[in-house]
């Protein structure tokens, strides 16, 4: 725990609140070195929809993966920012 800080939550503890919010409803699954949790998302109403992954260790950052659509497809050979 950092010093004047919350404790961070655990997998179990993010996976609990991953299950229960209404705003990244997927899947997932919890084990004994963290979870996953995979979802659709639309980041505005006219945006495409995309199928995430987040993986999430004890800790460690939460690492994000785009696994549809193939985004490397789609930039068509441009740089891709952010990756």
């Amino acid at each position: 725990m950092r010093p004047g800080r919350r404790p961070d939550l655990t997998p179990a503890q993010q996976f609990i609140f991953l299950r229960a919010n209404p705003v990244c409803v997927g899947i997932g699954r919890l084990c004994a070195t963290g979870l996953v949790w995979e979802y659709h998302v639309r980041p505005t109403p006219l945006s495409r929809e995309y199928l995430v992954r987040v993986t999430f260790g004890r800790s460690e950052v939460p690492e994000v993966f785009v696994i549809k659509p193939d985004l490397l497809k789609l930039a068509d050979g441009r740089p891709l920012p952010h990756v």
